[in-house]
């Protein structure tokens, strides 16, 4: 797969090769994505994301003892970005044709390097705040450090008044979603402490 931003809105272009070994034509009806699971063989029912292809009626013959590649468009949340299974049911005897599902496997070079750097920064992979959009959140090298202000990698997040002066520790993230205190020094130098939300 490709992406248009980092490794979000991918898409690729599944060749199927349809082969017809017998002695007339073929009219293939349906080719259907169907994403599975990770972690299971077969998916006990649908899953969402599922799309069966139109296939115009002209190119949809396979004449006799003859091959016809279709190209299937699809995307990361029809593929969930794991594994696919692919099945085409053919008329042409009754009854159809239903040959077995393949399966497909599916790379996303854009996304698994992200997914690499999730790791080296040991950072939490996943769909985060309200736009549930999947990434990575790193983790700072300074978490738990006191900090007075602008003096950490994440947010200063604000614990008490020490000599009339906001004192916080450093964020465990570099980002830190929800509602918190936190300590914020201006272009002045001076310090105050903010409720920001983060979503």
């Amino acid at each position: 797969m490709t992406c248009e931003h980092g490794h979000h809105d991918c898409s690729g272009v599944l060749q199927v090769v349809v082969v017809n070994c017998r002695a007339k034509a073929v009219r293939l009806e349906k080719l259907e994505v169907i994403p599975v699971p990770a972690r299971r063989k077969n998916a006990s029912s649908t899953p969402k994301g599922s799309r069966a292809v139109e296939l115009a009626p002209e190119n949809a013959v396979v004449p006799p003892r003859m091959r016809r590649a279709f190209p299937v468009r699809v995307t990361d949340q029809q593929v969930a970005l794991v594994r696919g299974r692919l099945s085409t049911v053919a008329a042409g005897d009754r009854p159809p044709i239903l040959p077995r599902p393949i399966r497909v496997r599916v790379t996303n070079p854009a996304r698994d390097a992200a997914r690499a750097a999730c790791r080296a920064c040991k950072g939490q992979w996943g769909r985060h705040g309200l736009s549930q959009r999947e990434g990575c959140i790193c983790r700072t090298k300074d978490a738990g450090r006191i900090c007075h202000g602008g003096d950490c990698e994440g947010a200063c997040l604000y614990r008490k008044t020490v000599d009339g002066k906001p004192q916080g520790r450093c964020a465990e993230l570099e980002t830190t979603l929800g509602c918190q205190e936190r300590i914020t020094r201006g272009a002045d130098g001076q310090t105050a402490v903010h409720n920001v939300c983060v979503d």
